[in-house]
């Protein structure tokens, strides 16, 4: 604690030439703990994606007394709210019901959905009544016969689709940040596998033997096992690896299929969208934070224009 104490002394006012990171975070926490608030300048405040909002800001938003207008969805909160913010009281509350992007014939879906959220909707949801969203259900997942944003919920799930499309030689696409994140996290799996090199990767942490991550893991992720054979097999190695990540991030094509993280894909729309089955485990119940799998599912699904693939367990 005292150690911490001065790192957060020296972020806030540097001394004798000791430079620490200074992040925008640092800035709006110290913000928080001044309690100076906003600017006499500012007239009104805006706040966009205010499901977002971290503690310290909601701090500052409540220390002040100007105008407030936020624009959120408490159901698109993929951290996991389970309860709503403490606004400021001097915001204007208004709830927006109709999806312009949303089938009418998805509104039942959707109402469903909200209820299981620990948030309680305050207002029915209703989709567009001058469209329709095709919807297909699947039991055990197969890419669709036509190419689509593919959105599941972790890593391991990004990279399985990814590596799987590219050992079938078909076309697939990643975000240029997935490949420095997999080429950290698939070589390090490698090394740990081999015992040639202790995991430093987050995803490693407090795993003792390989074998001890698998057997964890494979509760949650129900493609780590097919990972793990392609590794023991020589399937995947660091050559096929870099290969992959080099063809992976081509431009796309009109036959490519995109595979994204629902986290990554917030503020996106596409034409046809797949929900991998991540999100959910095979047994049925909730695998991870009950509000956060309720949100990745709500977020997922909402990112079609048209057409939306879906595991059956969530349709039931």
């Amino acid at each position: 604690l005292v150690v911490a104490k001065r790192m957060w002394e020296l972020v806030c006012i540097p001394q004798g030439g000791i430079l620490l990171p200074l992040r925008n975070y640092h800035l709006i926490k110290a913000l928080a703990l001044s309690g100076m608030g906003i600017v006499r300048e500012c007239s009104h405040i805006i706040v966009d994606e205010s499901h977002n909002l971290s503690p310290a800001t909601l701090q500052i938003l409540q220390q002040t007394a100007k105008p407030v207008l936020t624009f959120g969805d408490y159901y698109q909160a993929l951290q996991g709210l389970d309860k709503p913010h403490h606004l400021p009281s001097t915001l204007n509350s208004n709830t927006l019901t109709r999806s312009v992007r949303i089938g009418e014939n998805m509104a039942g879906f959707y109402n469903k959905l909200m209820l299981r959220h620990p948030i309680a909707p305050e207002a029915e949801f209703l989709g567009n009544n001058t469209k329709r969203t095709q919807i297909e259900v699947y039991k055990q997942f197969t890419f669709p016969e036509k190419p689509c944003f593919i959105l599941a919920y972790s890593y391991w799930s990004v990279f399985w689709l990814a590596y799987t499309l590219y050992l079938r030689n078909g076309s697939c696409h990643i975000l240029q940040s997935y490949k420095n994140e997999f080429d950290w996290l698939i070589k390090e799996a490698i090394d740990f596998f081999y015992g040639t090199k202790k995991p430093s990767h987050y995803e490693f942490y407090g795993a003792d033997s390989w074998l001890g991550f698998i057997d964890r893991k494979r509760q949650t992720e129900p493609t780590i096992d097919d990972i793990d054979q392609w590794i023991q097999s020589g399937r995947l190695n660091k050559l096929s690896l870099a290969e992959f990540l080099r063809a992976a991030t081509e431009p796309p094509q009109a036959k490519t299929y995109q595979i994204r993280r629902v986290w990554d894909c917030r503020n996106i729309e596409f034409e046809r969208v797949c929900l991998f089955n991540d999100v959910i485990n095979n047994a049925g119940t909730i695998n991870r934070n009950y509000a956060q799998t309720i949100s990745h599912i709500y977020t997922g699904t909402s990112r079609a224009q048209n057409e939306l693939y879906i595991p059956a367990l969530i349709k039931d």
